[in-house]
């Protein structure tokens, strides 16, 4: 059996998160200050929006204005390697199931003081056990925003690794990006409301919509 067989095997069996996570600290209470403070302030926003489009003769849709924040969470790998996994979200005061706001959010990690491609196929389990816990947290968030914004979009731009030629490979084609779909299919039921993975974004985003 070829070793690409094999690690395609050994995936589809860790994506649903038995490759265990790095610890983190909920950041549900938080998550839900910010977020009620940012709609007590879309009606502000909202109105200065409103004059100035007046002002420039141009229409205005009220739900198309947002406020935005990030959250992150903290976490340090088994190597030892200390990472930031942020949030950058987005609320709207578009209707969403029972509230009356909606928002989207993006995912994203660094590593402090190195490079988050250091983090290569090479150190397999440090690499499962990572996406495991960007999948963790971001349900921990989806979770906690749920109540005041239900979530209606997501974004996830994976990255292309070193050795893989940028130029003519898309990042949603790249090792990472089908790692993380992988992931993202096997707990996209754990998501609050019902939800697909949307393809072919030309800004190289895995997009994920909710229904």
């Amino acid at each position: 059996m070829k070793l690409t067989k094999i690690l395609e095997e050994v995936i589809l069996e860790i994506g649903d998160l038995s490759a265990g996570s790095f610890p983190f600290t909920s950041k549900a209470s938080s998550i839900r200050t910010a977020a009620k403070k940012l709609i007590s302030q879309l009606p502000q926003e909202i109105e200065v929006w409103r004059e100035v489009n007046k002002k420039r003769g141009h229409e205005f849709d009220p739900t198309e204005i947002t406020v935005k924040s990030s959250t992150t969470y903290p976490v340090t790998g088994d190597s030892g390697i200390n990472y930031n996994i942020k949030i950058s979200y987005a609320i709207a005061n578009e209707p969403k199931d029972k509230s009356d706001f909606s928002s989207g959010a993006q995912v994203d990690f660094n590593i402090k003081g190195g490079d988050r491609n250091n983090i290569t196929s090479t150190n397999a389990n440090e690499q499962y056990k990572l996406i495991s816990t960007l999948v963790s947290v971001f349900i921990d968030f989806a979770n906690s925003i749920e109540p005041l914004a239900p979530l209606t979009a997501i974004a996830i731009f994976p990255i292309v690794e070193k050795g893989e030629k940028a130029n003519s490979l898309s990042p949603l084609d790249s090792k990472r990006a089908k790692l993380y779909k992988i992931y993202i299919n096997k707990n996209l039921d754990k998501l609050p409301g019902d939800w697909s993975i949307e393809e072919g974004s030309s800004r190289g985003a895995i997009i994920l919509k909710r229904k």
